[in-house]
């Protein structure tokens, strides 16, 4: 009998490739969202981020700090300083706010587009391999599920 696709994959197989969680700094209105759990990643770009944020956390054209943290050593009580950088961040990137969409799914939240206006590409481009592979991982789960099902 073959196994359904959630018996397959585990929510290992999808944080795995990218197990960052974010904090972010709006340098415009001088906000910041300390709460990790506040802010989802849901899509990466080669010149920007999508990032599902609370409502009224910045408008379009705002400049946000967005730093990377390792949930493995994420403090216990996360303290943003006003200006420079975050010594807890594995990386740090300065983004625009290009556009904002209503999430009709999820109350009191928005989409988030951002383009970067400083990143460091070498690090980036690691980040968006290892999502890549990550991807395609998961792909083959499902390709392999189909598959399956179609000669059962």
């Amino acid at each position: 009998m073959t196994k359904l696709i959630s018996e397959c994959i585990s929510s290992d197989t999808f944080n795995s490739g990218f197990g960052y969680k974010i904090v972010v700094r709006n340098e415009t209105s001088r906000t910041q969202i300390d709460k990790p759990e506040l802010i989802a990643i849901k899509e990466l770009k080669e010149n920007g981020i999508i990032l599902e944020m609370p409502s009224n956390s910045c408008q379009k054209s705002h400049n946000l700090s967005l730093f990377f943290l390792n949930p493995e050593t994420l403090p216990a009580k996360i303290k943003i300083p006003d200006t420079g950088r975050y010594k807890e961040a594995v990386m740090e990137v300065i983004t625009k706010v290009e556009h904002i969409e209503v999430n009709e799914n999820k109350k009191n939240t928005i989409y988030v587009e951002m383009t970067f206006s400083q990143i460091d590409i070498k690090r980036w481009k690691k980040i968006m391999e290892l999502y890549h592979a990550n991807q395609e991982k998961i792909d083959g789960m499902l390709l392999n599920q189909f598959r399956r099902r179609e000669e059962g």
